[in-house]
């Protein structure tokens, strides 16, 4: 039986895995979210664990010979390169103090997640957009192991970027 998302036939709706990103290749589709454990890979006929990422991780993809990742709870954008380590990478994410950001109340304070990493985009072998909240994109270099600069849209805690791509593509 084939599954139609229109029907009344199929699986619960849940969001065990809160899957942030899935990506379609020859290889078959990537999927990652913040409860996946890593990225997974389907190659059409069963789901298999690619690489595992730490608990809360988004938006993994392969990237060169590696992992590419935002690791939200740690406020940080990670790159795990060659077996050795050599090319292992942690770049912070901006981090603005409540002082920055528009007035809000009390209740939406405590919602507030600044530093959370959210929207990932390869540029090149080197170059990595990475998007954060509130509404920022920043340019990484992951071979200087640098961020390069940060663009805000807004002080609004409440915006985020949550997908980053490249156009046209």
């Amino acid at each position: 039986m084939a599954f139609d998302p229109t029907g009344q036939e199929g699986p619960v709706a849940v969001n065990k895995l809160q899957l942030r990103s899935v990506r379609c290749s020859e290889g078959g589709l990537y999927i990652s979210g913040m409860k996946t454990g890593g990225l997974l890979h389907f190659n059409g006929s069963k789901i298999q664990m690619l690489a595992e990422a730490p608990k809360g991780s988004q938006d993994a993809q392969v990237f060169r010979n590696g992992l590419l990742l935002n690791d939200s709870r740690a406020g940080v954008l990670r790159y795990s390169g060659d077996d050795d380590g050599t090319e292992d990478r942690a770049l912070e994410v901006p981090y603005f103090e409540a002082s920055d950001h528009q007035r809000h109340d009390p209740d939406e304070l405590r919602m507030l997640k600044r530093g959370y990493a959210r929207g990932l985009c390869v540029l090149s072998g080197t170059l990595v957009a990475g998007g954060s909240t509130p509404a920022g994109i920043s340019l990484y270099n992951l071979k200087e192991n640098r961020k390069l600069l940060t663009v805000r849209f807004t002080k609004n805690q409440r915006e985020a970027i949550n997908d980053i791509i490249l156009w046209p593509h």
